[in-house]
């Protein structure tokens, strides 16, 4: 989705700036990157911010898509970011830049206490609007309401109900001889329910919500809403619908937002801000 949109709205930029909040190993920006290397126009000066928990290994991430980015003969500057708090950080913009803030799926890492005025929540979308980025996308890991819950069971419950439908899914894409793919995402899935059922405070690292509660957050600090670019729509539908057909995939809109589901259930949404 991200890539796609991306791809679509820099046609003819010459200078391309991407603050990625999560990158962690960067997986989604070789594609892109090779992308932009073909355009007929010619590629892009490229800058991408990459920011991080200090337990991740940014420099590697950094070093891997540098030399990506050069052999397709792209000039990739990347500024490393390491913090607990991506709500305090002031990242290093260009007014010539075309500047664009991604978070793929690591929102929901985002602290939710504090009080309401110095929420870390509340704050990382003051924050991303204050540096007037030029496009703001969000991909989000959509979650039912008792996953906030302060009270075991409920969030147990909401625990259960969301990965009981990631592990059918699962179940449905891998093949029956592959233990070892099997045991990587359960030993993954078993250390983020535990995460989120039984820590608090700051060891409590996994926080989802519903979609429509970032809806609230982004359209509070400023935010409005954008069109999802129909390239997007096109590459997302190619990924999920078709990678193996099956009636169960599901992909649907709800405003100016994409979901992808799995039966009767959204796994994920994404969509597209500007300020």
């Amino acid at each position: 989705f991200a890539n796609g949109t991306i791809l679509d709205f820099c046609q003819g930029a010459t200078r391309i700036h991407i603050i990625d909040y999560g990158i962690h190993y960067g997986c989604q920006w070789p594609q892109l990157i090779q992308r932009l290397s073909q355009r007929p126009e010619g590629p892009p000066v490229m800058k991408i911010t990459g920011i991080d928990f200090p337990r991740v290994d940014v420099k590697e991430t950094e070093r891997n898509l540098v030399e990506y980015a050069k052999s397709c003969g792209i000039l990739l500057e990347f500024e490393v970011i390491t913090s607990t708090s991506w709500e305090l950080v002031q990242p290093k913009t260009h007014v010539n830049d075309l500047l664009i803030v991604n978070c793929n799926l690591r929102i929901r890492h985002l602290r939710e206490d504090g009080s309401v005025g110095d929420n870390p929540r509340k704050l990382f979308f003051e924050k991303v609007y204050s540096l007037k980025p030029n496009l703001f996308i969000q991909c989000v890991w959509d979650a039912g309401s008792n996953l906030s819950s302060p009270f075991f069971i409920q969030r147990f419950e909401g625990a259960l109900e969301s990965f009981f439908t990631k592990m059918d899914l699962f179940q449905t894409l891998l093949q029956e001889d592959m233990p070892e793919e099997y045991d990587f995402i359960g030993n993954i899935m078993a250390k983020t329910i535990m995460n989120m059922v039984a820590m608090e405070g700051v060891e409590r690292l996994e926080r989802p919500n519903s979609y429509r509660s970032w809806d609230s957050r982004a359209r509070r600090a400023g935010f409005e809403q954008e069109p999802v670019r129909p390239k997007a729509v096109e590459l997302v539908k190619a990924a999920w619908c078709s990678s193996k057909p099956n009636c169960n995939f599901k992909m649907g809109m709800d405003g100016n937002w994409l979901l992808l589901g799995w039966k009767e259930r959204v796994l994920y949404a994404m969509s597209t801000w500007r300020p």
